[in-house]
């Protein structure tokens, strides 16, 4: 029976191996949000979905994606595992996070679903601790897939080197909207700016942002760039201390 830890630890033995076969670097981020602990009540399922939203939406999308892209080409069944397991989950996410008093086609898909897994993992009545170990299951399932995947994918050695090419090209070309925040949040501090919405501000600078980003071949003098960028510019409108 499948518990939150042991989807921790696939996640981290995936983030391992990727790491390993690219020579070091890292490509899964660490997932800050806080982790379901104790007894697996409404709270503990709440955290867990969370936690299972960002390991799929924010953390490495990119060789998720690529991964996915192999399951579909290969696994028919383990690509409707995939897609079904992040649908559900952002379905679940939603329902607990978002007014979805508006009748949306999108907001009745999404009720739908989750009330559908509901009845048909949590049971009746409805146990949270069952709801727990079934998304726990199903998500535990769907990273040992994106393992299995990742090690036939570098186990010949004439795809290995292609796959991985690939894989860093696409990683280091993307620049979701998100990856810029933080930097915002720093320039915003350094020239004194208190409770600065970082996300209205980047909104219509993304894609200037973005093509400052191309003009760098490394990831990590890209940002300081931009961020140096960013705290130049807040500084011309605002001023500083």
């Amino acid at each position: 029976m499948a518990d939150f830890e042991d989807v921790r630890r696939e996640l981290e033995n995936l983030s391992i191996f990727m790491s390993k076969d690219l020579g070091g670097r890292n490509v899964i981020e660490i997932i800050t949000v806080p982790l379901p602990e104790g007894i697996k009540d409404e709270l503990y399922f709440q955290k867990l979905v969370a936690w299972c939203y960002v390991a799929f939406v924010e953390v490495f999308p990119i060789p998720l994606k690529q991964l996915a892209n192999l399951i579909r080409a290969n696994d028919g069944a383990g690509h409707r595992l995939l897609v079904e397991t992040k649908d559900v989950v952002q379905a679940l996410r939603t329902l607990r996070s978002h007014n979805l008093a508006k009748k949306s086609v999108s907001n009745q898909r999404q009720i739908a679903l989750a009330e559908a897994w509901f009845v048909s993992n949590g049971g009746l009545p409805l146990s949270w601790e069952a709801c727990c170990t079934s998304l726990a299951g199903r998500v535990l399932e769907v990273f040992r897939l994106l393992g299995v995947t990742w090690k036939d994918a570098v186990a010949s050695e004439d795809d290995r080197a292609i796959f991985l090419e690939n894989l860093l090209l696409a990683i280091d070309g993307d620049w979701p909207a998100h990856a810029f925040d933080a930097a915002v949040a720093e320039a915003a501090t350094s020239i004194g700016l208190v409770d600065f919405d970082v996300v209205a501000y980047r909104l219509t600078r993304i894609e200037n942002w973005r093509k400052l980003a191309a003009l760098f071949c490394d990831r990590e003098v890209a940002m300081q760039a931009i961020t140096r960028a960013i705290t130049q510019e807040l500084k011309t409108i605002f001023g500083s201390d």
